[in-house]
């Protein structure tokens, strides 16, 4: 959820820490379609996306069958919701609705650590 409130909060200094260096970001659909690999073009990214909005909020479902799902295997974890909606409010103030499965794969950085240390290296949104 933490990923999330900081799209909402529109702060891509926060966001952009959550990634690691060879981090891919999977957009689709809409205006910013692509693939976008590594830190540099996924900064520029999700620049572009706060250029194009004048607020953001986000909504997951709180229904039972639909909450995000986290999953752990070794040194990663996946967090899927597979009903997360963007709300988007242009220049002009008129709303704009993304509905989206939105999944995460983290990679904890420090495997050999007593503290793990989890970044971001795959997302589709």
């Amino acid at each position: 959820m933490n990923h999330w409130n900081q799209i909402a909060i529109e702060n891509q200094s926060l966001i952009m820490k959550q990634y690691a260096s060879n981090a891919t970001l999977y957009w689709i659909g809409g205006p910013l379609n692509g693939v976008y690999h590594g830190y540099s073009s996924i900064n520029t990214t999700w620049g572009k996306f706060f250029g194009m909005w004048s607020a953001v909020w986000f909504y997951a479902s709180t229904n039972t069958t639909n909450n995000p799902v986290i999953t752990v295997h070794g040194n990663y974890v996946n967090v899927t919701s597979n009903f997360l909606q963007f709300v988007l409010l242009n220049n002009t103030g008129v709303p704009f609705y993304i509905n989206t499965t939105y999944s995460l794969e983290y990679e904890n950085m420090s495997p050999h650590s007593t503290t793990p240390h989890f970044e971001i290296i795959s997302e589709n949104v």
